[in-house]
C-alpha cells in the first residue's frame, strides 16, 4: 500500500489530494499565485527540466495526475501553503481545490530571502476542464484551463 492510497475517504464528486513535494524556490516571477496541471508523470518531469522539485528523490505515482500550486514570489521567508486533503469536481469538470495561505505576522522575525514557495500534489486523473484554487475564506487565488487532447 502506497502512502497516496491512504487518507480520508471521499464521497461522490470528491477527489483525494496528496501532497508529494514542496519547495521554497520554485522560480515564480510574480507575486501572483499560479496553478499548473500535469496529466502524467512525463508531462511533470518535462516541465521540471531544471530540477526545481528534485523529483528524482520521490516516487511519483504513475496512475495519478499532478497539480502544482505556486504561492508567488515573496520578499521574505515565513510563508506557507497547506492544501486541503480533498477537492471537489463540479458538473462542468472543474477541480475545486482549497488551501490555507499562511503568512508571517507583522511582529515575527523572518529570513531576508526571496522565496517562491510551491507545493506539488497528486490527484485522480479525470478529464478536468479547469483547476481552481481558493483560500480558506473562499477567495479565488489562481486557476488554469486545461486544454482538451
Amino acid at each position: 500500500l502506497k502512502f497516496w492510497d491512504t487518507g480520508p475517504k471521499v464521497g461522490p464528486g470528491e477527489v483525494k489530494v496528496r501532497e508529494l513535494r514542496r519547495s521554497l524556490l520554485c522560480g515564480t516571477p510574480s507575486e501572483a499565485a499560479v496553478v499548473r496541471y500535469f496529466p502524467t508523470v512525463e508531462a511533470l518531469t518535462s516541465w521540471d527540466s531544471e530540477d526545481i522539485l528534485h523529483l528524482d528523490r520521490i516516487e511519483l505515482p504513475s496512475d495519478r495526475a499532478f497539480v502544482l500550486v505556486e504561492q508567488g514570489r515573496r520578499q521574505t521567508g515565513g510563508y506557507s501553503i497547506e492544501l486541503r486533503k480533498t477537492a471537489r469536481v463540479d458538473e462542468q469538470g472543474t477541480l475545486h481545490m482549497s488551501a490555507e495561505w499562511l503568512e508571517p505576522g507583522e511582529d515575527r522575525m523572518v529570513t531576508q530571502i526571496i522565496t517562491s514557495l510551491c507545493v506539488l500534489a497528486s490527484v485522480k486523473p479525470e478529464p478536468y476542464t479547469r483547476v481552481e484554487l481558493v483560500d480558506k475564506n473562499g477567495t479565488f487565488r489562481a486557476g488554469v484551463d486545461i486544454p482538451k487532447d
